[in-house]
């Protein structure tokens, strides 16, 4: 004896409620672990995993139509975006003589916030964020299409 499928299920309004709260607080908390890398526990790949999941949960709550609402951008544009600025900020210290992936110390002063010291391996781990997050998004519009397209044909039967 077959069992048939179960129904769809309606989206929770109490998950979808937490997601829309959660979801700029993950993602700042993202970035927080993006600029502590150099000096703690994170960098680029933590931190775009930690937004990558902030994704994924939208994704379950809201749906594939609210991710790309979200981000309107195609993800290869994001994940070759990401692999540029990784690979030129790599390769740019051979231009001044200095081995591949060298890193040095850049000071800014700007007029509201003072002097910044940046190190350039920061904008290394942008990129390998960029990168991660892109795939994140492509996996869930591959993916998540599949399943919304099995739930959708479930339902019209």
């Amino acid at each position: 004896m077959t069992h048939p499928d179960p129904e769809p299920a309606e989206p929770s309004l109490m998950l979808a409620a937490a997601t829309r709260a959660l979801f700029p607080t993950v993602l700042v908390f993202s970035l927080y672990l993006l600029l502590v890398g150099h000096y703690g526990p994170g960098g680029g790949f933590a931190a775009g995993l930690v937004a990558g999941l902030a994704f994924v949960l939208r994704h379950i709550a809201l749906g594939g139509a609210e991710v790309r609402a979200l981000v309107p951008v195609r993800p290869p544009v994001i994940i070759g975006s990401g692999l540029l600025i990784a690979v030129l900020t790599a390769l740019a210290p051979v231009a001044f003589g200095a081995p591949v992936l060298a890193s040095t110390k850049l000071s800014v002063s700007l007029p509201v916030l003072g002097p910044i010291a940046v190190q350039t391996s920061l904008f290394l781990d942008i990129g390998v964020y960029v990168l991660i997050v892109g795939v994140v998004i492509d996996l869930l519009r591959s993916l998540g299409a599949g399943i919304e397209r099995d739930m959708r044909d479930a339902g019209e039967q």
